[in-house]
């Protein structure tokens, strides 16, 4: 499966202030450092909420005091897409999407994304990206084991 993370977006929740954007260099190695409590764990977890996780660890704070939107623009098999998910609800994640499938980099990023996809859609788009069946690995079994994978086991 092709993904390299082009881009992180953070859209705030005040749509006077632009979308907050790190870019990544996807040809190289990321390394971020900095000093403790200045967001880097926030990065991963960031990454892996826009990815599909079942719950959400974006630590608390300005990082999910202050945002609408989480996002990333990625570069897949198909090209470049803009994936961005709606923060989360106090404790519960949330299951809009907006999906941009086709993304042009040089594409003005939209002053707060509008839902047009729910997480199941987006990770079934994922795992066919990634040429995974919808199979269970076994179908007999009905321990986790035997689930199917998914884009994120990769």
């Amino acid at each position: 499966m092709k993904l390299k993370i082009d881009r992180l977006i953070v859209w705030p929740q005040d749509v006077r202030h632009a979308p907050r954007v790190i870019a990544f260099d996807a040809e190289k190695v990321g390394v971020i450092t900095g000093w403790s409590a200045t967001g880097k764990s926030a990065i991963v977890a960031i990454i892996d909420y826009v990815l599909g996780s079942s719950t959400c660890a974006i630590p608390v704070g300005k990082i999910r005091d202050l945002a609408a939107w989480y996002g990333l623009v990625i570069e897949t098999a198909e090209g470049m897409m803009m994936v961005a998910r709606e923060k989360p609800a106090s404790r519960q994640v949330a299951s809009d999407y907006w999906v941009a499938a086709g993304y042009q980099l040089e594409t003005a990023l939209p002053a707060r994304p509008v839902a047009n996809e729910k997480v199941d859609m987006f990770k079934s788009r994922m795992d066919r990206l990634a040429g995974l069946s919808d199979l269970r690995l076994s179908p007999d079994e009905t321990d986790g084991f035997s689930e199917r994978a998914s884009f994120r086991d990769m």
